[in-house]
């Protein structure tokens, strides 16, 4: 059995391929494209455009996925990883 912060990375890994894959979304919102959990886990999906003083800023997202497992007293975050995605 795989440890939790293998498992975790393997998650977030594949949720980033599969929006590093898919079409720039200009809302920002992947989260239609959302990977399959097993259900000791939650993932989050946070678009932002990044402050950079460019003619195309609004053509650049940087893209966090982070897996977290929940408990009682909230989400205990576990693996993130993030990427840039250029509209193109």
């Amino acid at each position: 059995m795989l440890d939790e912060q293998t498992q975790a990375e393997a998650l977030a890994r594949s949720q980033m391929e599969i929006i590093k894959d898919s079409t720039y979304q200009d809302s920002g919102n992947y989260t239609a494209l959302t990977i399959d959990l097993p259900t000791q886990y939650s993932l989050s999906i946070n678009v932002e455009v990044p402050t950079i003083v460019s003619a195309n800023t609004t053509t650049l997202q940087e893209i966090k996925v982070s897996v977290s497992r929940p408990t009682g007293e909230g989400d205990r975050p576990i693996f993130s990883v993030s990427t840039y995605k250029v509209k193109e």
